[in-house]
């Protein structure tokens, strides 16, 4: 005989017959946090109703249609499905039971619907209120997470009564606090405030402790009336708020910058790109944001916002098992399932909820802050479908904002496909840097003449399509490993990769540079210290900050640099064809490294002539027959004149003409 079960009960679940399979696994695992389940007996309990159900619609199934017993139960069983939500009207059919899946159940969980719903952050904090009896579902309060919602019953679901989210007794924290006179705060108050989604959350002024990993919400005004500069005329400032002032500012450094932002405007740059960065954490409120934004719309600058979509923060988190669920290290709901990058875990974009969240972030910035662009990073790490979905609905909802991208290798797809208007062109800073060293090809005249050509006309992007930063941008100067983050020192201002603020030559190729990239056909950008050739690399540490020394001290290396720097992006802006598309190429050199090409309209010409080569000419006798032989298409009588000269010690655009002769030289 067997031993004898004295088990009066009926059994919930039936475990694995094979413990170890990936697969089951694998997705159970998946189950468990798509649904925020406590363990894997809750899949293996839905599991093993499932099979139950099956069971009897596959026994229905066996007998003759006409058979009473199959009418009278296949149509109790048919009945109860469709009253749980599992089954639509129209699949009134026994056929359509086995086709059940162990989703659809989970879908009508109590659970699962209070979070769709909107009644709780995520859905393991659904859970937690059905828990703590914060849920009706009707006038009866529902404790059980795995309750089967009925179709007519889901209208009803809501907070009960009795709870401080519906309209009850204070929560304990609140009490406490309140009888202390704390004014009735806690945690029952920042929970109504996300649960709600009122504008409950606490403004907590600069400096105090409280609140030091939330997001503050302060009574921001909107953004004043402004007209930004149109795309086309653009020339961007690239700074980082935490490095830009000085080290005794950094925790006010929005005010800070606020101040100094009368600089950049006096250099002729009509846009600020600010890198990432968020009114909260360690360098000052929202508020202060915005009166930087305030500050800015005064001096007529547009603001472009720099937007890591792509990854979380490697370091402080504050979205990091978001609502204490992560096992295996998974990151919780904002990251799991995706994979690790060498500056944070992507984002779950295939959850709905991710989406959500990044679509609004890129709102926060336009409606909150009143930017006039954003510039999203590391795209190529981002699914192609989902940068779709953002440049749509963002031109839809704001188009006149302008969308740059960064991918690499440099793709214009981004711009015909994604839905970009612009896109950071690395590739120009690198090959100037070839053709100066004479290394990788910079050394052929071919190919130098080649690279010229397409930083002066990239390849496939339109006018506005690409962003120069000849002279690097954050990424080339940047380097957080004390100067040797590549092994070979390359990161590095522009001036130091060329013998120093010190050398003569360095000074003269850094202007050369600067001024025929406010020729070239595309957006120049230029990072925050190349105006006054500051030297060595950028990091966030107080010895490589923006070095305000510079400017201050009357260096007159530096104040002929800013000079010039401010000259070139004057006539940019008012030289008509320098905004445009047209381009023609009359005269190349590749051997003495010369390269003219012509910008116009109908109306004027720009000759713009780049001579970025170590020879030199003898006189200018020996220029003006050089270039008497150049055929331009220009003439009738009219007269060129020469507007600007990297070399002049004074230069100065001239503004009264009717054809434009621009002149950047190296000699």
């Amino acid at each position: 005989m067997g031993k004898k079960s004295y088990q009066n009960y009926g059994k919930t679940f039936r475990k694995p017959k094979r413990p170890f399979e990936k697969e089951r696994l694998d997705g159970e695992m998946k189950i468990i946090g798509e649904y925020g389940l406590k363990n894997k007996r809750e899949v293996w309990r839905v599991q093993y109703a499932l099979a139950k159900i099956r069971t009897a619609a596959r026994t229905l199934l066996t007998q003759e249609e006409r058979s009473e017993t199959r009418i009278f139960q296949g149509e109790a069983l048919l009945r109860r499905m469709v009253r749980l939500g599992l089954l639509l009207e129209s699949e009134k059919k026994l056929d359509f039971v086995l086709g059940l899946t162990t989703a659809k159940i989970m879908e009508r969980r109590l659970q699962t619907k209070v979070f769709k719903l909107g009644l709780a952050k995520s859905i393991h904090h659904a859970r937690t209120l059905i828990r703590q009896r914060h849920i009706r579902v009707g006038k009866q309060i529902c404790d059980i997470p795995s309750f089967l919602v009925r179709l007519d019953s889901e209208k009803h679901i809501d907070f009960a009564l009795t709870s401080p989210f519906g309209g009850g007794r204070p929560g304990r924290v609140r009490r406490k606090m309140a009888s202390k006179g704390g004014g009735g705060g806690g945690d029952d108050e920042e929970a109504t405030a996300g649960v709600q989604g009122s504008q409950g959350l606490q403004w907590v002024p600069a400096g105090t402790t409280a609140f030091t990993r939330c997001i503050l919400h302060p009574p921001l005004t909107p953004p004043p009336a402004f007209t930004a500069p149109k795309f086309n005329e653009l020339i961007i400032y690239e700074l980082h708020i935490g490095s830009f002032v000085s080290e005794a500012d950094e925790r006010r450094a929005f005010a800070a910058t606020s101040e100094k932002l009368e600089h950049i405007a006096s250099l002729g740059f009509n846009c600020i790109q600010f890198m990432p960065t968020a009114g909260s954490g360690l360098f000052a409120s929202a508020c202060e944001a915005a009166v930087r934004e305030a500050g800015r719309h005064s001096l007529g600058m547009a603001v472009l916002f720099d937007v890591v979509l792509n990854h979380g923060s490697s370091k402080m988190n504050v979205l990091w098992n978001w609502d204490g669920f992560g096992p295996d290290n998974c990151g919780g709901i904002y990251f799991e399932g995706e994979k690790d990058t060498p500056w944070g875990k992507r984002f779950a974009f295939h959850k709905a909820e991710v989406q959500d969240y990044l679509k609004q972030s890129c709102r926060t910035c336009i409606e909150e802050y009143g930017v006039d662009g954003l510039r999203f990073d590391s795209v190529h790490n981002m699914p192609w479908w989902l940068l779709q979905q953002l440049t749509f609905e963002i031109k839809a909802h704001y188009p006149d904002k302008i969308l740059i991208a960064e991918i690499t290798p440099e793709n214009p797809k981004v711009l015909h496909d994604a839905g970009f208007h612009s896109c950071w062109l690395h590739a120009t800073h690198f090959d100037s840097v070839k053709i100066m060293k004479g290394s990788d090809g910079g050394a052929d005249p071919n190919k130098r003449l080649g690279m010229l050509k397409n930083m002066v006309a990239p390849h496939g992007f339109g006018n506005i399509g690409g962003v120069h930063s000849l002279l690097g941008s954050h990424d080339q100067i940047g380097d957080r490993h004390n100067g040797n983050q590549d092994g070979h020192g390359t990161h590095r201002y522009y001036v130091s990769r060329l013998g120093g603020k010190g050398n003569w030559h360095a000074r003269a190729q850094c202007r050369a540079w600067f001024g025929f990239q406010n020729c070239c056909k595309g957006l120049p950008m230029t990072f925050m210290g190349t105006e006054n050739l500051q030297e060595d690399w950028w990091h966030v540490d107080k010895h490589h900050r923006l070095n305000w020394g510079l400017l201050e001290g009357g260096d007159p290396h530096t104040a002929e640099m800013r000079a010039f720097v401010t000259a070139s992006n004057k006539l940019r802006v008012s030289c008509e064809p320098l905004t445009r598309d047209e381009v023609k190429f009359v005269h190349e050199d590749g051997g003495s490294t010369i390269l003219a090409f012509m910008r116009w309209t109908q109306e004027t010409a720009a000759l713009c002539i780049a001579h970025l080569a170590e020879s030199q000419w003898e006189s200018a006798a020996q220029l003006r027959k050089k270039f008497l032989v150049v055929s331009t298409g220009w003439g009738g009588g009219r007269t060129w004149k020469l507007v600007l000269n990297s070399q002049a010690k004074e230069p100065e655009p001239l503004r009264d003409w009717s054809i434009y002769y621009v002149y950047y030289v190296y000699y």
